[in-house]
């Protein structure tokens, strides 16, 4: 069988072709130097073989997924699968992993965009960006060499969009309909990137799950990380770092964070984030993601944002001990610690408690309130408030299982599991179809949030989904959080 070839400005690439969609895989669109802007790639002669992925980024063990390659800090290439045959350009969908900022792959096992493609309905991007210190170490008060060190893995995805807009034509892509797709870290960086002004006009829809403004340190934050972080490294001079073993500056950073979830997505932090730099010289972000899209800014953006309805119950598993010894007065001083009033802390403990019966499900509700549901919920009203166009999603629970973190993968990436029943398959159908509908512009078939009223579909069993936006935004209101 002849495999497909593509020619673009950096050189021509030969791909795969099986069941009715071609493949390219580790397709590089920029090189980097350790912490510093990604440029773009070189150019290559003669014939690039496109039919292995390319590294994943450097990250260390244990690793949250398959990640489906070797990982390297030559990591900035894109995986591309269109259907085999196209008439007319057709939209891409371009997904951003999550992981973190710590774990990830564009290659990971289980995320391939051969599903999408097979409907012959778009045309999907899967992008690499940098990890841990090497993507989200703010290191750029630092000087020289380290002056654009301030979300380099922002600058790495918007390095991919630019490489999208040029390049994805001759893949048979439209580069005026481009979706960005995310969950959790991925969800995180889509709303950075609706603050940057790089990355304006490179994509013109986003879907956000698990995750969307509520993962961004302020400046100052993330430099006292920063420091920290080089203190723990040994080194005696910083510029040491860009050629000490990765093994060595990636443990110094696992050192200074933490994984308890609650202070990784706290006030304060102390876990890789999207950094607030627009004050930062050379900054990539104009301000706070939320108040861009409460300035109006994203107005033209259509999103959709979603949610599950047991987030924390992943995390509850992987550190059960974090959640049995709670108490009521445990749970009032945590969420007090989050800038909550006393009296409003105490109401929303009491109230949680009442509806879950333990604390440990309480303090399980609480953080996917605060970490999750709410920042959707807000980022989608003040989208409407701004005359932009956004929907709300709740993936709900089906055959007993709760929706945890990361249960939606397979419904994000249009996979269906071996054994699944019917109830997991119609919540997987219309997840993925509202992907595709969003993309290429058919329109959801459920009605917009609009401004005051948190309109929203669910997929999957629970509670009336509009019921459960609006509630989380009455009983959180005044509290200062995206």
């Amino acid at each position: 069988m002849t495999r497909p070839t593509v020619t673009t400005s950096r050189g021509t690439v030969r791909g795969v072709a099986a069941h009715g969609v071609d493949a390219f895989l580790g397709v590089p669109f920029a090189r980097a130097d350790r912490f510093g802007a990604p440029q773009p790639a070189p150019p290559w002669e003669g014939l690039r073989d496109a039919d292995t992925a390319g590294p994943a980024p450097y990250q260390s063990p244990p690793l949250y997924a398959e990640l489906g390659a070797d990982v390297g800090e030559d990591c900035l290439q894109l995986d591309i699968w269109r259907p085999s045959h196209i008439d007319a350009p057709l939209p891409v969908l371009v997904w951003i992993y999550g992981g973190g900022f710590e774990h990830g792959a564009s290659s990971v096992v289980g995320t391939s965009g051969r599903p999408y493609a097979a409907t012959g309905r778009v045309v999907v991007v899967s992008l690499n960006y940098r990890l841990g210190p090497f993507g989200w170490a703010q290191l750029a008060h630092l000087g020289e060499p380290f002056e654009s060190s301030s979300n380099l893995g922002l600058r790495d995805q918007i390095a991919a969009l630019s490489w999208v807009r040029e390049e994805i034509a001759a893949f048979g892509g439209d580069p005026g309909r481009v979706t960005l797709l995310g969950e959790s870290a991925g969800g995180f960086s889509i709303a950075g990137l609706l603050a940057a002004p790089a990355a304006e006009g490179l994509f013109g829809a986003a879907a956000m799950f698990s995750g969307c403004a509520s993962r961004v340190m302020p400046a100052p934050r993330a430099r006292l990380i920063a420091d920290e972080f080089v203190t723990r490294t040994g080194v005696a001079d910083p510029a040491a770092l860009l050629s000490a073993p990765p093994g060595m500056v990636d443990a110094a950073m696992q050192d200074v964070i933490t994984q308890e979830i609650s202070q990784r997505n706290g006030i304060r932090p102390r876990a890789l984030a999207v950094v607030d730099d627009a004050g930062v010289p050379g900054g990539v972000l104009s301000g706070h993601p939320m108040r861009v899209v409460e300035s109006g800014t994203t107005r033209g953006i259509r999103m959709l944002l979603s949610s599950t309805t047991d987030e924390i119950g992943a995390f509850r598993v992987a550190q059960p001990e974090l959640f049995e010894n709670a108490d009521r007065v445990s749970l009032v001083d945590e969420v007090v610690a989050w800038g909550v009033g006393d009296a409003q802390a105490v109401a929303l403990v009491d109230r949680q408690l009442a509806r879950a019966g333990s604390a440990a499900v309480a303090r399980e509700q609480l953080l996917t309130d605060w970490i999750y549901r709410l920042p959707a919920a807000r980022m989608a009203l003040a989208q409407a408030a701004a005359g932009g166009e956004a929907h709300l999603l709740l993936f709900g629970r089906v055959d007993d299982e709760p929706a945890t973190h990361g249960s939606d993968m397979p419904s994000i990436m249009g996979n269906g599991l071996p054994d699944e029943g019917p109830a997991a398959s119609e919540r997987r159908r219309l997840t993925s179809s509202a992907i595709l509908d969003l993309a290429d512009g058919t329109g959801l078939d459920w009605e917009p949030v609009a401004a005051g009223a948190a309109h929203a579909r669910l997929a999957g069993e629970g509670d009336d989904p509009r019921g459960v936006y609006e509630d989380v935004v009455e009983h959180w209101s005044g509290v200062d959080r995206p």
